[in-house]
Formats: C-alpha cells, sequence, structure tokens
C-alpha cells in the first residue's frame, strides 16, 4: 500500500489496469464523496481496469441495489418532510415572504434528500458489496481533499501501479524534497521467449543522478507492466543500452 498525494483532480493514470497491471479495456469511475460542514463534494476518478476487473468493479449485489434504492426513496421522502414542515412552519408564524420561503425550503430539503441519498450510495450500499467488487474498488481511494489547494491524497494497493501513476504526474506530485531532478531513462530491452525487441522507457524524479545500475532498478515497473501485459512475466530478458538524461 502506498499513499501520494497530487496537486488537483486530473490524474492521469499508466496504460494499464490499476488492480492487476494487464491491458486496459475501459475506465471506471470510482467515486468519493468529502463533507465539510454542509457541504459536500463529491470527485470522480476515471481509472483503467482491465475487462475482467471492469466486470468486477461494475457488478451490484442485490442487496447492494436495494440499500441504493431504500437510500433515494428515504432522502426523498426526507427532503419532501423538511420542505413541507419549514414552509408550514414560516407560514404559521409569518416569517419572511411566501415566495423567497418557498425557494429556501427547497434548498434545504433537497440538500438534505441529496445527503441521505448520498451516505447510502457511498457508505452503505458498499458494505453489500461483492467481496471480489470491493477489492477492485479499494485498489486505489481517494482518501483525502483539501478543496481550498486542490489537494488530493490517494492510496494505492498496487505498489507498481502507484509508481507508474506517480511517474504519469510528475507536474503533479507533491514531495518533500524541493531539490527533484526530473531524469529520463531508456534502455534496449530483448526477450527471446516472447519474441520481443525494442526499447522501453521512463521519466522519473530525482535528487541525484542515477548510475547505471540503479537506472535498470528503477526501470522496473515499466518492465513489470510490460511483461504482463505480453504474457512474460517469469521469461528470461535482457537489458542493455541504457541511457540516462537530465530534463532541465
Amino acid at each position: 500500500m502506498r499513499r501520494i498525494q497530487f496537486y488537483g483532480q486530473q490524474i492521469k493514470f499508466p496504460s494499464a489496469c490499476a488492480y492487476c497491471l494487464k491491458a486496459v479495456h475501459k475506465e471506471y469511475n470510482f467515486e468519493q464523496v468529502f463533507t465539510y460542514g454542509r457541504r459536500s463534494i463529491i470527485l470522480q476518478l476515471p481509472v483503467p481496469l482491465c475487462h475482467y476487473h471492469f466486470q468486477q468493479a461494475s457488478a451490484q449485489s442485490p442487496a447492494q441495489l436495494w440499500s441504493e434504492r431504500l437510500g433515494a426513496a428515504g432522502g426523498g421522502m426526507f427532503g419532501l418532510t423538511v420542505f413541507l414542515a419549514l414552509l408550514n412552519y414560516w407560514s404559521e408564524t409569518r416569517q419572511g415572504f411566501y415566495v423567497s420561503n418557498l425557494f429556501l425550503a427547497f434548498f434545504i430539503g433537497s440538500s438534505m434528500a441529496v445527503i441521505i441519498w448520498a451516505i447510502a450510495k457511498f457508505w452503505v450500499a458498499p458494505l453489500f458489496a461483492f467481496r471480489e467488487t470491493r477489492a477492485v474498488l479499494r485498489s486505489v481511494q481517494m482518501k483525502k481533499f483539501d478543496p481550498t489547494h486542490q489537494i488530493l491524497e490517494i492510496v494505492f494497493q498496487n505498489e507498481t501501479t502507484a509508481e507508474l501513476t506517480v511517474r504519469e504526474n510528475l507536474a503533479a506530485l507533491i514531495t518533500a524534497n524541493e531539490n527533484m531532478r526530473q531524469y529520463f531513462i531508456s534502455a534496449h530491452l530483448v526477450d527471446e521467449d516472447i519474441r520481443w525487441s525494442g526499447r522501453i522507457d521512463t521519466n522519473i524524479l530525482l535528487d541525484h543522478s542515477p548510475s547505471l545500475q540503479e537506472a535498470e532498478q528503477l526501470l522496473g515497473p515499466v518492465i513489470e507492466r510490460f511483461m504482463i501485459q505480453q504474457n512474460g512475466t517469469g521469461t528470461f530478458y535482457e537489458i542493455n543500452d541504457i541511457k540516462i538524461m537530465a530534463i532541465t
């Protein structure tokens, strides 16, 4: 598990399933509600998934569906009750004007309805999801969001997905060390078992110029993703012609 902070909400993911690193089938919107007093924000994060894990993320158990429906119905009824009660109270006490009271009561009632619906959909219903669905949806979790400074904290279950996502968002990455510099690392990869020969590369932030041995290790996450997608996991490969270039 790895916790990372980014500036902004537009996070780029690597071309790999966030759960297993296989080829991407489709993006699935991971959602999270953040509440600040009376105000709530729903964030959506399009996360790439393979075909199998996309189906798992999309699956809803009968109990989950009923929880969402009951939440929507209960929220609507509660919101309507609040709306009518406020109108009746203000009418009997002769407070304000009817038109302004009407709009204010509608706003308060609809807000309460949305809050109850959001609690049911984003907190209660997921408790009844299939185990496989919960595992996929927990692979990328939005934990904290600072709307003032636009800082989003994400927790990744897959370490390789986390590292590759960091490299896709170097400009938006929040780091403790300000003396970081971007490096471009590439190498020639040969794997006779899968009959592949070509170059692989990556961008990374470092506080020093990497050695050739370190550069080879830094290419590890890129190689892991490539081998998984090419069905070459566990095969023997060679790396040569490593190139390192500092980007100003």
